[in-house]
């Protein structure tokens, strides 16, 4: 079970950092200014926020298995999609619809963990999500040599494809059943709303982390080339050396878990 959220956590970073490490060949190709490739990443990340959020309650309603595998269905196939000869107004659903799909099972991986190892889950989370991370790093090294070699929707032909293969692996993948606990004595009488107020700063500060990483990742390209005259790869580097930082800090804090 491991492994395989370890390898859906490699995807879920490479879906972050796939449209910056292809921003230039998208806007040369698709013809697109620095606005709509903005607008190209904020329909990514809203398909991630309802992907996250909408799988909270059919975490809680439904066996494990088919969830992920129409996670990943939902995530990779979309992918499948794009291209050249895809309109731009075409362009933001399928991202959106692969961004839902990743956003849901990063929940469902979070909730199946925090439900298999109890008081231990969190630094197990912070163990899977260190794949996370080495997904961002190694997508935009591979999509330079990706460049060289084949068409630039390759790398989302490919990601796209894992989604869809790791969608059959859940079927046959061990994962745990469907908690069952009934709610008693206060519990039981305290509201259902998720809206608390003690959550409201953590809701911020996942804003700015959220609004930074997705900025940074994909205007770091067009940055270097168009204001720092550097060429395309040293842009892509540098997407990589930014979330190589959060890869080391994830692997140091969760290094007793391995």
């Amino acid at each position: 079970m491991l492994a395989f959220f370890s390898a859906l956590c490699f995807l879920f970073g490479a879906i972050l950092v796939l449209l910056g490490a292809n921003q230039a060949e998208m806007a040369r190709d698709l013809e697109l200014g620095l606005m709509e490739s903005g607008l190209l990443a904020s329909a990514l990340a809203l398909g991630m926020g309802f992907g996250v959020v909408g799988a909270g309650p059919l975490f809680d309603r439904y066996p494990r298995r088919p969830l992920f595998a129409a996670a990943l269905v939902l995530a990779g196939a979309p992918l499948l999609a794009v291209g050249p000869q895809l309109s731009f107004a075409l362009w933001l659903p399928c991202l959106a619809l692969s961004g839902a799909g990743a956003g849901m099972y990063e929940t469902l991986i979070n909730g199946t963990v925090s439900e298999r190892y109890g008081a231990r889950s969190a630094r197990m989370i912070s163990a899977l999500h260190a794949f996370v991370t080495a997904g961002a790093v190694a997508v935009p090294l591979l999509t330079t040599w990706i460049a060289e070699h084949f068409h630039w929707c390759s790398g989302f032909t490919w990601i796209g494809a894992a989604n869809l293969a790791l969608a059959l692996a859940a079927l046959v993948v061990p994962l745990p059943a469907r908690a069952r606990a009934a709610k008693t004595g206060a519990e039981a009488e305290a509201p259902g709303s998720v809206f608390c107020a003690a959550f409201l700063p953590f809701a911020v500060i996942c804003f700015a982390y959220v609004g930074f990483e997705a900025s940074l990742t994909m205007f770091a390209s067009p940055y270097a080339s168009d204001a720092l005259e550097l060429d395309v790869p040293r842009g892509r580097a540098a997407i990589s050396c930014f979330w190589l930082g959060m890869t080391t800090i994830s692997w140091e804090k969760t290094a007793p878990v391995w």
